[in-house]
């Protein structure tokens, strides 16, 4: 299938990639989600280690970090979330993930997300707060945020995978803090995966690689003559 892509005008400002390896159906979305202090083209590079049947869009966060680049929201002395930030921010990637769905020539129905450190915070608070958008999310060197303005839907998310991946080295998110979140999703209804790394707050070629492999559990095999990976 021959996809033509009209850049989206909407609340977030992103890249869209279209798939690798078309099919002969709509290709299911992927929204990547980056850290504080980047912008939509830092997770670029790891799209080549994921399944090239997605049609991917890296969005950018909506507030200016005040040592360069995007943040999602502003963390206080106190270590406490800016709840307006925050809000703001929810709000944005809310619309922008509808708006993304109607405009670009995706499979209807819910999305996949990938987050990483603030990205994967939003992600997780996504996908817990409007559980029948999302099908499955990859939280990478963040956690769950718990006072926030967002209600979380625990008894709606049964059908939603979650994979969770930290290192254990992270010197800007502890990984007690992704256990802490580890606790809480464990025992929801989602079918949910944590696993820990011997990183710091990266992205490795092996957690990367898992997590391209849990998105393909719930995709399906590739057809035959596809390439597997880049």
């Amino acid at each position: 299938m021959r996809i033509d892509l009209k850049q989206l005008s909407s609340t977030l400002q992103h890249v869209a990639l279209p798939p690798r390896t078309p099919g002969r159906s709509l290709p299911p979305l992927l929204v990547l989600l980056h850290g504080r202090g980047a912008d939509e083209h830092d997770l670029i590079p790891i799209t080549h280690y994921l399944d090239p049947r997605f049609f991917l869009i890296s969005a950018r966060a909506p507030l200016k970090f005040a040592y360069g680049g995007q943040t999602w929201f502003d963390i206080n002395d106190q270590g406490t979330i800016d709840l307006g930030d925050f809000r703001k921010s929810y709000d944005d990637l809310a619309v922008f993930i509808d708006d993304a769905r109607g405009h670009y020539p995706v499979a209807q129905g819910p999305v996949y997300l990938f987050g990483f450190s603030m990205g994967a915070m939003m992600a997780l608070a996504y996908t817990l707060a409007a559980p029948n958008s999302v099908r499955a999310v990859a939280a990478h060197s963040g956690y769950l945020p718990t006072e926030v303005h967002v209600p979380y839907r625990w008894n709606d998310i049964g059908n939603i995978a979650i994979f969770q991946a930290h290192g254990t080295n992270d010197p800007v998110v502890s990984v007690d803090l992704a256990r802490r979140s580890r606790d809480l999703l464990s025992r929801s209804p989602a079918t949910y995966r944590f696993v820990e790394y011997p990183i710091q707050h990266q992205i490795s070629e092996q957690s990367i690689a898992d997590i391209n492999q849990f998105y393909r559990d719930l995709l399906g095999p590739l057809s035959h003559g596809s390439s597997p990976g880049r």
